[in-house]
């Protein structure tokens, strides 16, 4: 079985797909979601950084980001299904010793581990989800923050200055609609 052939099995053990998995450039399995955003965040935030992924779900953003050269991966989902096929992925690429994973409900307060060491952090389609807390002022560790926002949120630069970050809209990506016309703005913090 190729290494592609045995992440698609991995992928298939989940009834629904929400992220597009991508190996070394090449799609793995297509889920609702493309990989659009990608070629928005810049690199330079990720490489040798330590990357929190809240929200992650199967953890494609996360597995993208090691490949990339995060030299750390934390990816927090709510899920544990999710998470099991994250740990199944990054073992069988070799990542495990690098790719962590927490069962987390979001809802929450962030627990105190998860306050310190990372410095970019992805909060992808998730603000609404927890009624558009600005979650990543509680990691205080924190240079950069990506996040993208639901296509019928109204933000503006100020909504994102809380905390003391500078804001810079990077653009829009497809939402997850089926018909793809509606756009998510995605946004870069840094301090």
């Amino acid at each position: 079985m190729t290494t592609m052939e045995r992440m698609r099995a991995i992928l298939d053990s989940v009834a629904w797909l929400y992220q597009t998995h991508t190996w070394r450039g090449q799609v793995v399995k297509e889920g609702v979601r493309g990989t659009e955003r990608r070629y928005l965040l810049r690199l330079d935030d990720i490489e040798g950084k330590a990357v929190l992924d809240l929200g992650c779900s199967t953890g494609a953003e996360s597995l993208w980001a090691m490949e990339k050269g995060a030299s750390l991966v934390c990816g927090v989902d709510r899920d544990s299904e999710s998470l099991r096929v994250l740990g199944e992925l990054a073992a069988f690429v070799g990542y495990s010793a690098r790719v962590r994973h927490s069962i987390q409900d979001l809802n929450r307060p962030i627990p105190e581990f998860l306050k310190q060491q990372w410095e970019t952090v992805f909060c992808f389609s998730l603000v609404h989800h927890l009624g558009y807390r600005r979650v990543w002022n509680e990691v205080e560790s924190a240079k950069v923050v990506y996040v993208e926002m639901p296509a019928e949120a109204r933000c503006s630069d100020e909504w994102f200055e809380e905390g003391g970050w500078m804001v810079e809209r990077l653009g829009d990506v497809p939402s997850n609609r089926e018909d793809q016309t509606s756009r998510r703005p995605l946004w870069r913090l840094s301090r």
